[in-house]
């Protein structure tokens, strides 16, 4: 008789749809779909759902791929999930109130509190979070003090997202500790809550869950969960990540001098080290690892295929129709216009800082800039200037990272959108001296988090081994003949940065 197949099932909660994933032993997604739902927006940068919403997108989103081998043979669940939504429950584990979504701004005055507290001279040091903002979860748990004390004193547990769902699986109040390292309450430096916050914001430390490690058992499915799935109540539940983690982690991006980078609307880069980076005064995010004992410093640009989609969306109109009638991906053919115009853009430099810069100086007064125009510039050359001004910027933070982390930096794994065009990642491989390798799974957040349930379940012996089994697509190299003119180009970049940036600090 054939060996029943056995497979890890895995939620991935993003801000607006719930994607699932089957995963068999060999880590291979033998199944997918996407279950989407909207959120309530309101009025004073309110942002809310149903907390029962994720749960039903959960069940829903498993109904429409599930055949009965897949049920028959689903051993394990685990979750990533979007940080900072919270959910106040009782102690039933009944929502109080709807979830406070993460993009939720509503607590802005709480934020500027805490930012007023002596504390908070500390709060980089320990949380690894530039500042306290609207969004942290320790601004929203003072607004429902303030606001609503009634749901603050009804409630059980405070829980985040990932926890509430790991509740209505096994039942158990607990929390993984990357999704709580966001929240501001939580001392990353140290592993452990912060005490010190949580007296400052009178926040009593028993409404918080137990702490467990990431890819941790927390139990089976509840008899409830297990009618609602299908699934027998004897399936394995396993507390998760965060899913910039999860990410990270599915990325093999879980040792020293291995990097992950994403080009999407912003430009991401997470680096593994053993040290823990607080002390530095650059403000660049510092998250707790999977593995404990380690960090990822986690710099952030908050503009960079943008830049390339606000130039297609201003400029763009005949090549993105001409596109769409070919069946083609505009941003291909962008990227084929590019590679007529030598490396260099002919002298034409672009700073991509369109919205401000963070990292490697935070600076959020800059703006963009094009300079070394030419009565023979063209589309061509401004779309070039943009593909090697985002390269710039992931090599500017890169040789951040080699200085703060003392470690040399082998392989940038890259993910996103711009990660498809193979011109624009030799682009990048050229400009930073690096190689440069996309994987060939890309659902790297619920990949990350099935290494971490298969691990636990003895599939593989641990984090090296799964990401060692998992194949690359493909590999950029970075090339001698381009060097001079790159490094040109990027000393360019930097003068021109300097020259302007007081500038636009006046305006």
């Amino acid at each position: 008789m054939a060996r029943q197949e056995e497979y890890l099932l895995t939620f991935d909660i993003g801000t607006t749809s719930v994607k699932t994933c089957v995963f068999n032993r060999k880590l291979e997604n033998i199944a997918s779909g996407t279950e989407e739902y909207s959120l309530h927006a309101k009025e004073g940068n309110i942002v809310e759902l149903e907390a029962e919403r994720y749960f039903e997108a959960l069940v829903s989103g498993f109904d429409a791929i599930a055949t009965d081998a897949v049920r028959q043979g689903v051993k394990g669940i685990v979750i990533s999930s979007q940080g900072e939504t919270l959910i106040p429950v009782d102690r039933r584990g009944v929502p109080l109130r709807n979830a406070i979504v993460w993009l939720d701004g509503r607590a802005e005055k709480e934020a500027e509190e805490i930012a007023a507290l002596p504390l908070h001279r500390e709060f980089y040091h320990r949380t690894g979070l530039p500042a306290a903002d609207g969004l942290c979860p320790a601004a929203k748990v003072k607004w429902l003090m303030d606001n609503e004390p009634g749901v603050y004193r009804a409630a059980h547990k405070i829980l985040l997202l990932e926890d509430y769902l790991l509740l209505r699986l096994c039942g158990r109040f607990v929390s993984e500790r990357t999704i709580q390292c966001s929240t501001g309450y939580y001392d990353t430096r140290h592993d452990r809550w912060w005490d010190a916050m949580f007296a400052a914001l009178h926040l009593d430390k028993g409404k918080m869950p137990e702490l467990v490690e990431c890819g941790e058992e927390v139990g089976t499915l509840t008899a409830e969960a297990a009618q609602r799935l299908g699934l027998p109540e004897t399936v394995r539940i396993f507390a998760g990540a965060m899913d910039q983690i999860a990410a990270a982690v599915g990325g093999g991006n879980i040792e020293e001098g291995i990097v992950t980078e994403t080009t999407g609307t912003a430009l991401v880069i997470m680096a593994t080290t053993d040290g823990d980076g607080f002390d530095h005064a650059d403000g660049v995010i510092v998250y707790r690892h999977v593995l404990p004992g380690k960090f990822y410093y986690t710099p952030y640009c908050p503009t960079s295929g943008m830049v390339l989609k606000w130039f297609k969306d201003t400029f763009c109109t005949e090549e993105t129709k001409a596109a769409a009638q070919e069946g083609r991906d505009v941003y291909d053919v962008l990227c084929e216009m590019a590679l007529a115009i030598p490396p260099g853009a002919d002298g034409l430099v672009a700073l991509p800082y369109f919205t401000g810069m963070l990292q490697p100086e935070n600076n959020p007064s800059m703006r963009g800039i094009f300079a070394g125009l030419t009565l023979g510039a063209t589309k061509a050359h401004f779309i070039r200037a943009i593909l090697e001004a985002v390269a710039y910027m992931l090599r500017e933070n890169l040789e951040m990272i080699e200085r703060r982390t003392h470690v040399d930096i082998r392989e940038v794994r890259s993910f996103g959108g711009a990660a498809k065009s193979s011109i624009w990642r030799q682009i990048k491989a050229d400009v930073c001296g690096k190689r440069l390798v996309t994987m060939r799974q890309t659902e790297c957040a619920s990949l990350g988090v099935a290494m971490l349930a298969a691990c636990s379940m003895g599939w593989y012996p641990g984090l090296e081994e799964a990401a060692g089994a998992q194949e690359t697509a493909a590999l950029s190299m970075p090339g001698e003949k381009n060097r001079e003119v790159y490094d040109a180009g990027y000393g360019a970049y930097k003068e021109l940065y300097q020259a302007t940036k007081e500038i636009y600090k006046r305006n």
